[in-house]
């Protein structure tokens, strides 16, 4: 180097260099930083869709993240759990006697919540609120509204099969009313007992719709959602159970479609809503009538119910799902397209079919805006 040259600038510092870096990366990947919705409660416009979040990941990632799930959520946790019941007096706990074996297994599947969550943290090395929703975490107004069409659906569930009974089976109520088991336990343990049974039951449902419609129908990279929608619905009805007949049949079509409604609404929320609401007042009901002895968590889905009750569900749940449209609908018609939201990055902009040429720069965020490491 020549004597007289000037020296070129030193090297920004380490943090200020990490902090340009954290940002550079939230401008190439801003679904994997910012909530993509403008007001994050709702769904909203997205500039990735909830399928294609996974897609910057490398895919030996994802295949490394699922096997850490079989593993731990689905081998390991069901493995020690069954060594710990093995320990206890007859099997059981005292506050949920013949409920144990239920609890048990809704608390093994309920463990998917933090193996997904994890994997998605710690092994995809990405926000792991994308596997709740495009907005980066579950939208908890949206799915309330979700909970509250769930309940109007449950209770046109309830209404056809009453008019499916009398008109196909009038003899089925006085068969069914003869097969109900006798309550065993007193009220004050089927109250305690039901109650945590309940609360793992919510818990339960969410994990399922963590797994299916959340990882796996991510994890199936492709630009069109159908073939992860297809091959989460498959799985799903698997896990359920393979018995024959119109259970299996109303395994799938459901798993179709609330994957689709996933895909639509851009989360979880509609999905955990429905599956809570529907197994909550099933639970509730059995509790209420028979006790916590006769839940037996072995029965498989797939034969717990006839053509009735599957032809119910479905028409139940298809009207859940023209309800949340027609909510999804109304919430982005009540919102301004114009520009980009104020948490944008600099130089970003979501496209929502029309051109804003004349919207203001979006300004400066400081660096403490980003909230992960630079992957």
């Amino acid at each position: 180097m020549i004597d007289n040259e000037v020296d070129a600038a030193p090297p920004p510092a380490a943090p200020a260099r990490r902090a340009a870096i954290r940002l550079e990366m939230q401008r190439l990947r801003p679904h994997l930083h910012a909530p993509a919705s403008p007001l994050r409660h709702f769904p909203g416009p997205s500039p990735v869709p909830y399928h294609r979040i996974s897609f910057p990941m490398r895919w030996w990632r994802t295949i490394a993240a699922t096997a850490a799930i079989v593993a731990g959520a689905y081998f390991a946790v069901p493995l020690l759990l069954n060594l710990l019941v093995r320990a206890l007096p007859d099997r059981q706990l005292p506050i949920l006697g013949g409920g144990t074996a239920m609890a048990v297994s809704l608390f093994k599947i309920a463990m998917f919540i933090p193996a997904v969550l994890l994997a998605a943290r710690f092994i995809e090395r990405r926000r792991p609120g994308n596997v709740s929703s495009v907005a980066g975490r579950l939208r908890w107004p949206w799915l309330g509204l979700c909970l509250a069409a769930a309940l109007a659906s449950q209770v046109v569930l309830f209404v056809e099969l009453f008019v499916l009974v009398l008109v196909f089976s009038p003899e089925m109520p006085a068969a069914a009313d003869a097969a109900l088991p006798a309550r065993q336990e007193p009220w004050e343990y089927v109250l305690a007992g039901g109650l945590i049974i309940l609360v793992l039951g919510v818990f339960q449902s969410a994990a399922e719709e963590y797994l299916t419609r959340g990882w796996l129908l991510q994890a199936i990279r492709f630009a069109s959602p159908w073939p992860g929608i297809i091959v989460q619905a498959v799985i799903w009805t698997a896990l359920h159970g393979t018995g024959p007949g119109p259970g299996s049949v109303g395994l799938l079509v459901y798993g179709l479609i609330i994957g689709w409604l996933t895909v639509h609404t851009g989360g979880l929320e509609a999905g955990i809503a429905k599956h809570v609401v529907h197994n909550g007042t099933l639970f509730t009901l059995q509790i209420l009538i028979s006790g916590l002895t006769p839940l037996d968590p072995s029965q498989s889905a797939a034969d717990a119910v006839g053509w009735i009750g599957t032809a119910a569900w479905i028409t139940s749940t298809a009207f859940y799902v023209g309800v949340v449209v027609i909510l999804t609908k109304a919430l982005h018609q009540w919102r301004d397209h114009s520009g980009p939201p104020t948490w944008a990055p600099p130089g970003f902009a979501i496209t929502t079919g029309e051109t804003n040429a004349d919207a203001a720069p979006v300004p400066q965020e400081p660096a403490s805006f980003v909230h992960q490491p630079a992957i």
